[in-house]
């Protein structure tokens, strides 16, 4: 009985994970990543377990339609193990690491294969009719278990078949698109040269995408970018407008997503087809000869029968999931516009249709949700508590999410392609530095301010002479001020560039909070920021218990108490000292000047941020925050 609850247990949780995967993609929610976290790492410990409790158990008495054994366990169990250990096509790996780590998973497939080949061995001798069953169950049980290994070497990102794509790709595009010719083609052209003219209107973005996301492999393999299949990828980004780039942008890290941490690439070539017809017709036999064998039968329990039920069906369930959703993926839509035949396009068209009709089906089609992280440090009552916990329980998932509006993927949008236009060598500039890819990559603020002549005094001591952590707190801080210094004036309303920075610059607090390693790396900056943002979290509590009234952190009053209490050079004191002169700068040259500047500024410290962290941790993010928390994410493809 034992040995059946874990058996169970096992199948529950692997189907539990597998259903909640789809979630994981678009939802960042704590207790969800946690629950799927338990389930990817207790797999193996109860499977393991449960192995080596049915191995020792075989054998024994002999157990046939004349010798009843009610407490006898079929063998079978052991190699549905094996099927669960493959584990869902939505999970394959948990972190980018789980890929690196495919020979340690390969020798465990080994070990797990001998196990459960030594119980079927022990049942055979002892003569069990059910042995027939398990050979069909352990067949398909080795071929889920090797298609999750060969979907782990796959997404490692350093075997030589995705260095030959990589090589195979750029070849290509280097041909279709001479460097003499690309710079006079339009969009239309690149197009008709790429083939997109003759796919459906619908589907057209899907190759964008993935063109998109065969392009930045280039970049996982350090592969350095040639001329043309820079500017093929540029000229298709900048004939968008911004809504259209981060819808394709979206598409590209689903097809990021579903390489890392899925099967749905080893399940597209014809191989894979092959195992998965095998393993899906072993499943079927081995459910039939099972219900023939035990008509009528009372040689076994009728628990055990029940159990072996569950898990036979569950093996069969497993495989119309993974069936059923690789059929209204991306990658099956890419691929059936590319046959350019009937019954492909009659096919594509009626999944569009039932993904219209069907929110079923349309989960994968909006691959995010569309929210942002947003850590306020100091506006926030709970800001004690929050951090205590983060201490003691070791849980980072305390923020808030914002909505993406239209106006901030279009400030950012516009700023990147002004960005870009400036390192166009057909443009004629005054100064020839402007031309200059690092330095242009190496701007975090200061070139916004240089623009509109302010790089000077508190300006330039918040953005060249900072660290970039010191930087982020130090605009944080005045940002903040600012905003409620705008909502006091002006009541209710809100200017859109005050909502783009307030949203940005919590933002950056929560990159710079839970994901430090996504910025640029600067031991000693890091150190002091870190104890600086503490201090600013953990004061705000000091300072708001000696005020009676219950007022705002950036009230008159607590700027006058922080001003008192806090050292000259400290992050509270600077940051007030550069609110005071955005503030100046409001009165001298418009308050609506001033919030544009601000909100620029921010932009491009998201930028700098996207730019100087590797693509090994803009992937490590996409496992744990299915929304705009990857905003870094979003702009390191655009700029790639």
């Amino acid at each position: 009985m034992g040995v059946s609850c874990l058996d169970f247990a096992k199948s529950l949780f692997a189907n539990l994970s597998r259903l909640l995967r789809k979630k994981r993609k678009h939802v960042a929610a704590a207790w969800l990543l946690n629950f799927i976290w338990l389930a990817y790492l207790s797999a193996e410990w109860v499977a393991t377990l449960c192995m080596g409790i049915l191995a020792r158990i075989q054998g024994g008495t002999e157990t046939n339609y004349a010798n009843p054994n009610p407490d006898f366990v079929p063998a079978f169990w052991a190699a549905t193990l094996l099927v669960q250990l493959g584990g869902p096509d939505a999970i394959t790996a948990y972190s980018v690491e789980d890929n690196q780590l495919w020979l340690r998973q390969l020798l465990q497939l080994i070990t797990q294969v001998a196990v459960v080949f030594y119980a079927l061995l022990r049942s055979w001798w002892s003569k069990d009719p059910l042995i027939f069953v398990a050979v069909p169950v352990f067949v398909s049980g080795v071929i889920k278990y090797g298609e999750r290994i060969w979907a782990l070497r796959s997404a490692s990102f350093d075997n030589a078949v995705l260095h030959e794509e990589v090589q195979r790709l750029s070849q290509q595009l280097d041909e279709k698109f001479p460097s003499p010719d690309l710079l006079d083609m339009s969009i239309e052209d690149i197009n008709r040269a790429l083939g997109f003219h003759r796919i459906a209107s619908q589907v057209v973005h899907l190759h964008e995408a993935h063109l998109l996301f065969q392009i930045s492999k280039m970049l996982f393999t350090d592969y350095m970018l040639p001329f043309s299949t820079h500017m093929t990828s540029y000229l298709i980004l900048s004939s968008k407008n911004a809504a259209e780039a981060f819808r394709l942008i979206e598409v590209e890290l689903g097809f990021m997503f579903d390489a890392l941490y899925t099967k749905v690439i080893t399940g597209l070539c014809w191989q894979g087809f092959l195992l998965r017809a095998i393993s899906c017709s072993s499943s079927i036999a081995a459910l039939l000869a099972f219900a023939r064998m035990t008509i009528n039968c009372h040689a076994y329990s009728t628990t055990n029968i029940v159990v072996s039920y569950c898990l036979l069906i569950g093996a069969i369930l497993h495989e119309t999931y993974s069936f059923v959703f690789l059929v209204f993926s991306d990658w099956v839509m890419l691929w059936l516009s590319k046959q350019h035949k009937r019954w492909a396009t009659a096919v594509c068209q009626a999944i569009v249709s039932s993904n219209q009709k069907w929110p079923l089906n349309c989960n994968d089609r909006k691959k995010w949700r569309g929210t942002m992280a947003q850590q306020d440090r100091i506006s926030d009552e709970s800001t004690l508590v929050k951090m205590l916990l983060k201490q003691l329980l070791r849980i980072k998932d305390f923020q808030s999410w914002e909505r993406v509006e239209m106006q901030l993927k279009e400030a950012i949008f516009n700023y990147l392609l002004q960005k870009r236009l400036r390192f166009n060598h057909c443009m004629p500039l005054p100064d020839p530095g402007m031309n200059n890819l690092n330095e242009i990559l190496a701007e975090r603020g200061d070139q916004v301010l240089r623009t509109d002549g302010c790089l000077e005094g508190q300006f330039r001591e918040s953005t060249v002479d900072a660290d970039f952590r010191e930087s982020l707190l130090l605009w944080y801080l005045a940002t903040d001020i600012c905003y409620y210094d705008n909502s006091r004036t002006n009541g209710a309303y809100v200017d859109p560039n005050a909502r783009i920075s307030k949203s940005l610059s919590n933002y950056m607090q929560y990159v710079l909070t839970d994901y430090p390693s996504m910025l640029p790396k600067m031991i000693q900056g890091e150190r002091r920021a870190i104890n600086s943002s503490r201090v600013i979290s953990g004061s705000c509590w000091a300072w708001r218990s000696r005020i009676t009234a219950r007022t705002h952190w950036c009230s008159e009053e607590f700027l006058r108490v922080i001003q008192e209490n806090s050292p000259e050079t400290s992050i509270a004191s600077d940051g007030c000292k550069l609110a005071r002169s955005l503030q100046d700068l409001g009165k001298e040259r418009g308050k609506e000047r001033k919030r544009k500047m601000i909100s620029e500024v921010w932009v491009e410290m998201l930028t700098y941020t996207a730019v100087r962290c590797n693509w090994q941790e803009h992937a490590k993010t996409q496992h744990e925050a299915g929304s705009y928390s990857l905003m870094c994410a979003f702009l390191w493809l655009i700029l790639a």
